[in-house]
């Protein structure tokens, strides 16, 4: 720049008057070529823009601009650019920290929350003095949720929930697909069990719900995974959905002997349930002594329910209709298969389609129909193929097909043999006069 000749001495307190002044009233320039440069580098420095907002140009690229409400925008050339960058050069400390907002009513998302050089990830809200959200060093993710809701009637009614997912399929657009809303998949690269026979598992959910016993309850209901399934709202048979299943689990054995057990591999199961003591590492973790004993569950598996409207509250009432055809229903019918990952007209195929085992009182006990037998008869047992029944009761040492009746000696009750002969028939038909006889459930006509 160059200044004009004075006509007078200057002091040195009139030449930063005039500097001062030439600073504040600098240009207003151009991107190309800035109101306020370097010596150096042109293109380098701060102008004017059209719309009263400040920009700073780096080598004649926008790279800041500020305008009269105070917003920044940042730009850069770079293919991959880091546009902010934070660090904390104190050497014990690496806490680098954003804050949103001041005083009590503020958001703050960082690096290191202990200030002892840790490479977590942050989100800290001032007003509840809690950390919601909250990456480790190694990338484990920790929700906080610390609800302050406290409802004053129905302990049923909501009060929230620490993720919240609404995957509304349809609601933009008609949509034809498969839609879920969560997905993680678990996929098992290289690894190993140990020398002590202990093996490394994978699983793509596991849930823990525990009452903490540091801590009052009273009245609670504790669950595991709750899960709440609605069909179609449509008294139209017709636009009832495809399938509706409450839990759907597809499992896949593609080990040869997976249908196997034995004391290194427990074997493959649909689905498992098991009711057992905590180890004592969980009980101790909980501030519980290890010697604490577990109590026995009501059932292992309960299946209950009706249908009808809302006005319903039992299965014996008038209009209640029956929760399903069939309560437990193992193997398929030429009906359907009960899965979408099979044929809908697909038979099953077990070994053995029920096993009941290792019991104290009753192996299965059939009670309590829901109204009284009526015309129609109500069979406790209804089999349409032959039934074989043996065991012993007590310490007996003689078997019976019956309590109260010894079997008789033949195992065939109505087997007819294959020629079809006169002989084979009345034989067939003596074995079972007989054991219906020796059953107390026949007798010859008396005078």
């Amino acid at each position: 720049m160059t200044l004009p000749i004075m006509n007078r001495p200057l002091s040195l307190e009139g030449l930063q008057d005039v500097l001062s002044v030439i600073g504040q009233y600098a240009p207003a320039g151009t991107q190309a070529q800035p109101g306020i440069a370097f010596s150096n580098n042109q293109a380098t420095g701060f102008f004017l823009q059209s719309d009263g907002s400040i920009g700073s140009v780096v080598n004649g690229a926008l790279a800041f601009s500020m305008n009269g409400s105070g917003q920044i925008s940042l730009s850069s050339t770079a293919a991959t650019p880091s546009q902010i960058t934070l660090e904390n050069t104190n050497g014990a400390s690496d806490r680098c920290a954003i804050t949103f907002g001041s005083g009590s009513a503020s958001w703050q998302i960082g690096k290191d929350q202990s200030a002892n050089g840790g490479n977590d990830l942050y989100f800290y809200n001032s007003l509840t003095g809690n950390t919601p959200a909250r990456w480790t060093q190694d990338e484990q993710l920790f929700i906080n949720w610390q609800p302050t809701t406290v409802l004053t009637s129905n302990a049923y009614a909501k009060t929230g929930s620490p993720i919240v997912i609404n995957n509304t399929p349809g609601q933009a657009a008609a949509t034809v697909g498969t839609s879920i809303g969560l997905q993680v998949n678990t996929i098992v690269a290289n690894v190993n069990g140990l020398a002590d026979g202990t093996r490394s598992e994978f699983g793509t959910y596991y849930g823990m719900t525990i009452a903490d016993p540091r801590e009052t309850q009273a009245d609670i209901n504790l669950w595991g995974p709750d899960i709440h399934v609605f069909g179609k709202f449509t008294d139209d048979s017709t636009q009832r959905e495809g399938v509706l299943i409450g839990s759907s689990v597809y499992l896949r054995p593609m080990a040869a002997g997976s249908n196997t057990k034995d004391s290194t591999h427990p074997g493959s199961y649909g689905m498992a349930i098991c009711i057992a003591p905590p180890d004592a590492a969980t009980l101790t973790e909980y501030g519980v002594a290890s010697t604490k004993t577990s109590y026995p569950a009501l059932a292992g598996l309960s299946i209950v329910g009706f249908s009808g409207t809302t006005s319903v509250t039992g299965g014996d009432q008038t209009g209640a209709g029956a929760a399903a055809t069939f309560g437990l229903r193992i193997g398929g019918e030429a009906s359907g298969g009960g899965s979408p990952y099979i044929g809908w007209d697909a038979r099953s195929n077990f070994v053995t389609g029920a096993v009941i085992s290792d019991f104290t009182t009753n192996g299965l006990l059939i009670t309590n129909p829901l109204t009284a037998p009526s015309g129609t008869a109500q069979w406790g047992i209804y089999n349409e193929a032959p039934t074989y029944l043996s065991g012993v009761v007590n310490a007996q040492s003689a078997a019976l097909g019956f309590y109260g009746a010894t079997p008789v000696a033949q195992p065939t009750m109505w087997q007819v043999g294959s020629s079809g002969a006169l002989s084979d028939c009345i034989t067939a038909i003596n074995r079972i006069t007989s054991n219906l006889t020796s059953l107390g459930l026949f007798g010859a006509a008396s005078s």
